[in-house]
């Protein structure tokens, strides 16, 4: 068991020195990349989790969200309603998995981040069959208030297919037509 967590702990590690490379190329703002990194890590983990406090931990009070469906919750309460209704159903379940993140720090109090998620949908009493699979984009405006990062705006739009990497999946400009 204690080999388990070790093992756990250096994966966790790698993992989070891959996504942190990009981060640091930014210059001033690693040390604040490094949080921003974290922040996802910890969303990330909380929602397979179905840790809810842990997750709105992130968002501000004032916060706006926008579901894979496009319904608009205006603040912490209400998405945390959402939240809440999505991960404590009473037949289904779902396995949550992402892929890797794009961090953009605009300026030392402003950030973006993007990254692909999936989640496979199960009944509760048949948990290798798998009912739906739904795919998409999450997208958060980041700011930080005084010396305290929170999650400000986020959309949260579905996509056709599951995408490991941001560029995997960029648009096709369509040609011209006369």
């Amino acid at each position: 068991m204690k080999y388990s967590s070790i093992a756990k702990f250096f994966v966790f590690l790698i993992l989070f020195s891959i996504m942190v490379n990009d981060a640091i190329c930014q210059g001033s703002y690693s040390s604040d990349s490094l949080i921003l990194l974290s922040m996802i890590q910890t969303r990330q983990i909380s929602m397979k989790k179905k840790d809810i406090p842990a997750v709105m931990k992130q968002f501000a009070d004032d916060a706006t969200f926008i579901n894979p469906a496009g319904y608009f919750y205006q603040n912490k309460k209400e998405i945390e309603s959402y939240y809440n209704t999505v991960t404590h159903l009473d037949s289904i379940n779902y396995y949550y998995s992402t892929g890797s993140l794009e961090l953009r720090m605009l300026d030392g109090n402003n950030a973006l981040i993007y990254y692909p998620w999936k989640m496979d949908w199960f009944n509760i009493s048949k948990p290798a069959d798998t009912l739906y699979k739904e795919y998409g984009l999450f997208t958060i405006t980041a700011q930080k208030r005084n010396t305290t990062w929170y999650w400000i705006a986020v959309t949260d739009q579905h996509t056709p297919n599951f995408f490991d990497d941001l560029y995997d999946h960029k648009g096709i400009t369509p040609s011209k037509r006369n």
